[in-house]
């Protein structure tokens, strides 16, 4: 039995136009929830960058084996070793380290199919979809339910996953004389891998033990870790020992800590590993805080630009009737669309830094109406040169 599989469908004109048109209202939506998600974006930047400057002034470095009650309620600085003295285990594979963290991945051997779609436009506005369907197989770490192939018969899974993935996180751990709170727990990291070795294997339960196999990182439950079979099944362990050297910003509470929060409203509770110094670790923070707000205002651009092109399908499918003038006004309306995404998510950013800092607003500004200005003279180009 052949492993690829071709569909050939046909949409017509009339079902392109009346899809493109559904379409619209849905790139509405996705182009004004651009408009929210730029500004409220540019305020929490700037908050955050607000709370962490002032953060980095009030912060107080301290011995983490010595508590000192007056800096208690104020943001402290501490280094040392996160230690625990939990034993975590894993049931399954009867395995148990003093650890901060421990988790056990599972993935299965299963068939898997790829959907790959060809289009080509028609004289006329219809739309031919050539679908390729490939089976192969692979490790998943999910089950994949194979009654909903294409072509189920051939590539048959099992039903779900013999063994389920597995986290589990110390409770307990100090700092010195401190207790760490969850959140903090939670970002330590400092995760290895667990090494399978003959004394390891000799510990699993009898039914596993039969059959398993290390196979680099992995654990092999199978005939042949070389040649996997669909149902066949690896496993892996990773933990976070005890002790870690981790690094910490928080509000002192007794002998634990809680979250710092700032007059702009924000929440910070700042883990690093190593030993790094307070400074280094607001630097950090502040590192992080514009990473994110130049991928959400990426989102936001991305979000108007689908919007615009999903308002505008319409007009291109009527244009499709012949496919090179489709084509030729899908690339104009891209371009429109783009510029106009552009000029439109720099004017909201602009906007919503006059509530914090007009300088840099005024500057975001020249550059939108430099943008629209561009398109303008791009159009008046395109007209001229049509004319000539």
């Amino acid at each position: 039995m052949s492993d690829t599989i071709t569909e050939v469908s046909e949409k017509s004109w009339g079902a392109r136009l009346m899809e493109s048109i559904k379409g619209v209202l849905f790139g509405l939506a996705l182009f004004i929830a651009a408009f929210p998600v730029l500004f409220m974006n540019e305020g929490c930047a700037v908050k955050t960058a607000r709370d962490l400057g002032t953060l980095a002034k009030e912060v107080i470095s301290v011995n983490a084996t010595a508590i000192d009650p007056a800096n208690n309620l104020k943001p402290v600085h501490a280094s040392g070793e996160a230690k625990t003295d939990e034993l975590l285990t894993d049931p399954v594979l009867n395995y148990g380290a003093n650890a901060i963290h421990l988790s056990r991945s599972v993935e299965m051997f299963q068939w898997i199919e790829d959907k790959k779609e060809k289009t080509e436009k028609q004289v006329g506005g219809s739309e031919k979809t050539v679908t390729t369907y490939d089976y192969h197989t692979g490790w998943s770490s999910s089950a994949i339910d194979s009654s909903k192939f294409k072509q189920p018969d051939g590539h048959r899974n099992p039903g779900g996953m013999p063994y389920e993935a597995m986290s589990v996180s110390a409770k307990n751990v100090m700092l010195g004389s401190y207790r760490l709170i969850s959140g903090q727990i939670g970002q330590i990291s400092g995760k290895e891998k667990v090494n399978f070795t003959a004394a390891e294997i000799a510990k699993l339960p009898p039914d596993l033990r039969a059959r398993a196999k290390p196979s680099g990182e992995w654990l092999f439950l199978g005939a042949n870790a070389q040649q996997p079979q669909v149902g066949d099944v690896r496993m892996k362990l990773e933990v976070a020992r005890s002790p870690q050297t981790i690094s910490v910003i928080a509000v002192q509470n007794g002998d634990t800590f809680q979250s710092y929060r700032g007059k702009e409203g924000t929440s910070q509770l700042l883990v690093s590993m190593g030993t790094i110094d307070a400074a280094g670790m607001v630097q950090s923070a502040q590192d992080a805080n514009v990473m994110r707000t130049w991928i959400v205002r990426l989102v936001g651009l991305v979000l108007m630009y689908m919007g615009l092109m999903m308002v505008f399908k319409p007009l291109v499918t009527v244009a499709d009737v012949l496919p090179f003038l489709g084509g030729l006004l899908k690339i104009g309306l891209g371009l429109f669309s783009g510029i106009i995404a552009f000029a439109l998510s720099l004017i909201t950013i602009a906007i919503a830094w006059f509530f914090y800092r007009p300088v840099l607003a005024i500057i975001l500004l020249a550059l939108a109406v430099g943008a629209i200005t561009f398109g303008i003279m791009r159009a008046r180009q395109k007209k001229a040169a049509a004319a000539a």
